[in-house]
Parts: C-alpha cells; structure tokens; sequence
C-alpha cells in the first residue's frame, strides 16, 4: 500500500523494503530480499544527498545479505567500505552506526583471508 500511495522510489517506501528485505534474509529467504534491498539502496540514492546516513544502513544491509547468506565476502567489501567512508563523514568516528559498518567490514575482510586487515 504504501508504495501505490506513495510510489517506489520513495524515502518511505525504501525504509519498508530496506525492514522487510532484512527479515527475509534473517529468514534464508535470500532470493527474494536481495532485489528489495537493491530497490531500497537505489531509491536512497536517488532521493538523498550522497552521505546521507540512511545510504550507509542500506549498504550495509545488502552487504550482510552477501556476506552472511550468499557467501560472498568478496561482493560484500566494497559495500562496507562505502558504508564505513559515509558514517565516518556524517555521524563521526565515534558513533555506533559506524562501529557496526567497522565490525562488519572487519569480519569480512578475515572471512576472505585477509586477517591482519580486518583487526
């Protein structure tokens, strides 16, 4: 209802399909919360100024999504260090969001062997 209300590429309508695509990848429903939460990144971007926060918890959702339950560390990178670049910018280094992005980044960069790294 609310993407007919208020159309796909909508800030709300990303926040509701970034929510559900994490359940269904909590639920090893991958094939059908990875194109959610693609649909819910792209319409961040294209709604929101570049370094926005809500860009970095997308990314960072479908990162996980690549890491946790497709296992692919390697697709997963990028995404996080893109994550970890936007907190750092526009919550500061200190701030939870950003310690998350961190943390996750750091377990994928070991899950791929590069331990020394992701310490």
């Amino acid at each position: 209802a609310r993407e007919v209300a208020l159309g796909e590429m909508h800030p709300s309508t990303a926040t509701a399909a970034m929510a559900l695509g994490d359940v269904l990848r909590d639920q090893g429903r991958v094939e059908e919360a990875g194109p959610l939460l693609r649909r819910a990144l792209a319409a961040k971007e294209s709604c929101l100024p570049p370094h926005h926060p809500e860009i970095a918890l997308a990314l960072h959702a479908l990162a996980m999504l690549h890491a946790e339950n497709l296992e692919e560390p390697w697709e997963a990178e990028p995404l996080l260090r893109r994550a970890v670049d936007i907190c750092k910018q526009s919550l500061g280094d200190t701030h939870s969001s950003t310690a998350a992005c961190l943390t996750s980044l750091g377990q994928v960069l070991v899950a791929q062997g590069f331990a020394e790294e992701g310490v």
